[in-house]
């Protein structure tokens, strides 16, 4: 039986998919007020271990905003950090938009230091009303339309919408679907490639393996992971490395890796350094078994 791949070069692929999809369009697609959006910016930042921003977009009016893809809440004090280093690189406005991507209902939006004040805006995408969202994409396609920018965002970021009382399988199956008709393969496979990263916290075991089987989604598993590892080849990064250290310690001590670890793992550009990271990921029963063997 084939398995939904579940890890965070998937969630990182699908996030790429999201932006890519996202050129073009209004950030009204966050339900917030805004010009379209033209162009992805980058995201290197002056101090090596701080955490890079998702994804930093330039609108069509000129302005830059910071968008945060978090699915717990989110750690204010991180965001701001981003930014003042951002604005460090361009010094004009920046808005923030945390957009959570799983059932979170409520989180901080602003810091209150006294003469420092931060704020960002939230959007929960739980609050999005999803079954409307499929059943309009579905209409869209009977009637022999292709989807828009717009609404292939809507779609791939449809799981993490509320769907009243129907099961989460068969909102994910028909999602899943209405990926699989559309007939640019590119768009496609980004579709299904966010969906895939959307589903895993909200599906059990047995239903993820139940979607895996479904005909859009036979092969996509293999089809991404080639992809991205010729991508990762040609490029020559690291990044993919230090993903790897990271699902596979994980994996291995049974829960999340904590923040500071996590951003020094991801900071890490040697090529040999991460490659012995990586055993030590594999055979660390505990996080600080794994610190003493990689020296961190």
């Amino acid at each position: 039986m084939r398995r939904i791949l579940r890890t965070r070069q998937a969630h990182d692929l699908s996030l790429k998919a999201i932006m890519r999809t996202l050129i073009g369009v209004s950030l009204a697609v966050f339900h917030l007020e805004g010009p379209a959006i033209v162009r992805e910016e980058p995201t290197e930042l002056a101090r090596v271990l701080v955490r890079r921003p998702d994804a930093v977009v330039r609108l069509a009016d000129g302005g830059r905003v910071h968008l945060e893809f978090q699915s717990k809440r989110a750690d204010l004090s991180r965001i701001h950090t981003q930014d003042a280093l951002l604005y460090e690189i361009e010094a004009s406005a920046l808005r923030t938009v945390v957009v959570y991507t799983r059932r979170v209902s409520k989180a901080p939006e602003r810091i209150n230091g006294g003469s420092f004040q931060y704020a960002v805006e939230n959007v929960f995408l739980a609050d999005f009303d999803g079954a409307e969202v499929l059943h309009r994409l579905a209409s869209r396609l009977d009637q022999g339309l292709q989807l828009g920018a717009g609404e292939r965002a809507e779609l791939a970021m449809s799981m993490a919408m509320d769907h009243g009382g129907r099961s989460r399988l068969a909102a994910a199956r028909e999602a899943v679907a209405l990926a699989g008709r559309l007939k640019d393969e590119e768009r496609r496979l980004w579709c299904l490639g966010t969906l895939n990263a959307m589903v895993e916290p909200v599906l059990s075991a047995a239903e993820l393996k139940a979607l895996g089987e479904e005909p859009p989604m036979v092969g996509w598993t293999e089809s991404v992971y080639l992809r991205g590892r010729k991508e990762g080849r040609a490029e020559g990064r690291a990044e993919g490395r230090a993903e790897s250290v990271l699902d596979i310690l994980a994996e291995r001590v049974g829960s999340e890796v904590p923040e500071p670890l996590a951003d020094r793992v991801r900071a890490e550009r040697d090529r040999d350094l991460l490659r012995n990271w990586l055993r030590a990921a594999a055979t660390a029963e505990t996080l600080d078994a794994f610190r003493r063997t990689a020296g961190i």
